[in-house]
């Protein structure tokens, strides 16, 4: 979608408004891919504290992705600012550590500091649902924030529609790997993506052509969309009926590590104790 220009009363440049409504489009296409992509995060955390952190990273990482864009400013300086809203607005998506449950603290800090660093490790080494451990929370957090970050600037940038997709589909894969094995929101989340996905890019193209070519666009969207829809309730309906559906074992990260020690998985050693003792006291 390339960006057109008018003149303000006072000589100066401004964006058009169909420039303005192609940038309302990108922000709400990425925010609904964003939040599409934390769902699958429902069974590792349990709860909804694992969905504010997302929707907390989201509007940070789509603001200042798009400010960055619209201003053509470098990515160095794009980074220095996610770096510092990540701190600054910690508080809401750690909000079991923080003040008044929205301002953030020395511990609230610890937590955002190291979750990128250990936190993806411990994910998947705690048994689900790990809850609103705030360091674990910081995985959906920093997670939603670069890839909608990536995202919005990708748009906003350049027209190159696979390095668009990659933001959106990262997301997902992430929230799969470090997920469970049962799938959190299996139609909701891969069913949403993809219509939203490519309703996206479908309307990004018809953006930059005739209105000739921009009405067969519109006939492809729907006949696209149609597709997904068909697709989706197939595979809702009748998809494990499918021979050898029910055979492929869902990849994630937490099938994989180690499991931590349970102590239920092994016999009590307190049962041992009435070998030591009889009815009498004889043998105490």
């Amino acid at each position: 979608m390339t960006p057109t220009h008018a003149a303000g009363p006072d000589g100066s440049i401004r964006l058009a408004s169909a420039t303005r409504a192609d940038i309302a489009v990108d922000v709400v296409a990425v925010v609904v891919l964003g939040i599409l992509g934390i769902v699958g995060f429902r069974l590792a955390y349990g709860g909804t504290d694992y969905l504010l952190a997302g929707i907390v990273g989201v509007t940070i990482g789509t603001a200042i992705g798009l400010v960055g864009a619209v201003r053509r400013v470098g990515a160095v300086i794009v980074t220095s600012w996610l770096v510092a809203a990540y701190f600054a607005f910690s508080g809401m998506a750690l909000h079991s550590l923080a003040t008044a449950a929205v301002l953030p603290n020395a511990a609230v800090l610890r937590a955002a500091a190291s979750g990128p660093i250990w936190g993806w490790a411990e994910l998947i080494t705690t048994l689900a649902p790990v809850g609103d451990t705030a360091k674990l929370l910081a995985v959906p957090y920093v997670a939603a924030t670069l890839a909608t970050a990536y995202t919005i600037s990708v748009a906003r940038r350049t027209s190159s529609s696979f390095f668009l997709a990659l933001g959106p589909i990262s997301l997902v894969a992430i929230s799969i790997l470090f997920g469970t094995s049962t799938p959190a929101a299996l139609l909701t989340q891969g069913l949403g993506t993809a219509v939203i996905l490519f309703g996206w890019l479908a309307i990004r193209r018809r953006g930059s052509r005739s209105n000739a070519v921009a009405a067969a666009g519109r006939s492809r969207l729907v006949g696209g969309v149609l597709m997904l829809t068909l697709a989706g309730i197939v595979s809702a309906t009748v998809g494990g009926s499918i021979p050898g559906a029910d055979h492929r074992a869902r990849y994630v990260l937490r099938d994989q590590a180690e499991p931590p020690f349970d102590p239920r998985d092994y016999a009590s050693p307190l049962a041992g104790y009435r070998h030591y003792s009889d009815h009498r006291g004889s043998n105490l």
